[in-house]
């Protein structure tokens, strides 16, 4: 599991990828930025075979996980995994054989997070990731999913403190699009809360919250667009995500949008 890195040299392609490894850390009680705790190695663009390795391990290592949390944990992580490799063929494998494998690593992404969403149904962001691949690939998802998801983000964000939960529910507004769901507020006001409790704690984090959010929806606005044969059939997404992420990018930890 993630605690087990503890001590350990972890490698991390960058470019917003390493936020969702950062934030499981953390959770873990491994501080990123401490040598101490963990050394960070930066990879470079030819890691598919590190990340081919990375998910046979993880899947290995699923099959004597018994423990709820950490079969959960590692499903998440096997997601996350197979699209950091789908992305890495999409941006520098530009042939029909690059396409083919950052489609077929999707369709395993979206695999792993449906099983993760659905081992432990409240834990929202396995279910965005799980619905936003989804619509990706096909132009619609299961209805009763995002309403199970937009649920769970909801009782998460009552959490005196949480903020993560707000990326969530910005993300859910936007694909409602899709289903023609309706959520109780818009995105912005979602990413507006979530900037406004950040600000609100008593110490500013020392890493940006703001950034693997930023990176997901650029996915929507640069990757996953008609033109690249994503959402068919459905409503444009692009453009909204766009216009989100850089109502994001102008956010700062310390102070306003």
């Amino acid at each position: 599991g993630i605690a087990d890195m503890q001590g350990k040299r972890v490698g991390t392609w960058g470019f917003g990828n390493e936020f969702e490894l950062f934030a499981a850390m953390r959770q873990a009680g491994i501080e990123p930025d401490n040598p101490d705790d963990v050394t960070i190695v930066q990879q470079p663009f030819d890691m598919a075979l590190l990340l081919n390795r990375e998910i046979g391990d993880l899947e290995t290592m699923l099959i004597d996980i018994r423990d709820d949390e950490q079969r959960n944990e590692a499903l998440g992580l096997l997601g996350s995994a197979e699209k950091r490799l789908a992305e890495l063929c999409h941006r520098h494998f530009d042939d029909d054989e690059g396409r083919k494998a950052s489609r077929a690593a999707l369709e395993k992404s979206r695999d792993w997070y449906a099983r993760a969403f659905r081992t432990n149904p409240s834990h929202h962001w396995s279910g965005v990731q799980y619905l936003a691949l989804d619509g990706a690939l096909r132009g619609t998802f299961d209805p009763g999913d995002w309403r199970t998801c937009y649920y769970a983000a909801q009782v998460d964000r009552a959490r005196e403190g949480e903020f993560w939960a707000l990326g969530s529910l910005a993300e859910l507004a936007l694909l409602g699009r899709i289903i023609g769901a309706e959520p109780d507020e818009t995105a912005e006001a979602y990413l507006t809360e979530m900037k406004d409790r950040i600000a609100a704690l008593p110490t500013p984090p020392d890493y940006d919250p703001f950034s693997s959010t930023t990176t997901q929806l650029r996915r929507y606005a640069d990757w996953w667009t008609p033109e690249h044969g994503f959402f068919p059939g459905a409503p444009a997404l692009a453009a909204d995500a766009e216009r989100l992420a850089k109502f994001l990018e102008s956010a700062d930890v310390s102070g306003g949008i």
